[in-house]
Order: structure tokens, then sequence, then C-alpha cells
């Protein structure tokens, strides 16, 4: 679940207590094919692993 905190942002915020496991794919060549499908075996990322604005921590 997400929420945007100010209109007219990029952002979201997440709620992380809310019993969601939340598991982030960067969008590269590496994770998704020419079509925006994601691959077979994908490198995900757990929240707190995740580097603000970059694609890949």
């Amino acid at each position: 679940m997400a929420s945007r905190r100010v209109l007219g942002t990029k952002g979201i915020k997440l709620v992380l207590n809310a019993g969601i496991f939340y598991e982030f794919i960067p969008f590269n060549e590496e994770n998704f094919d020419a079509d925006g499908e994601v691959k077979p075996n994908p490198k995900s990322y757990m929240v707190h692993e995740v580097v603000e604005d970059q694609n890949t921590p």
C-alpha cells in the first residue's frame, strides 16, 4: 500500500506496517526484456536494501 503525500510530486510513501511484503526489481535490461516484461529470475531487493533515486543499490 502506498500514498502520495504531496500532490504534484514524484514520490510515494509506502505503508510498511500493514503486513505487506515489498520486493523491488530494478527496471533495467538485466531484469526486463525489450517489451517491459520481467525476465525469469530477476534480481530483487527488499525495502531495506533499496537506495533512493538509484536503479540498483
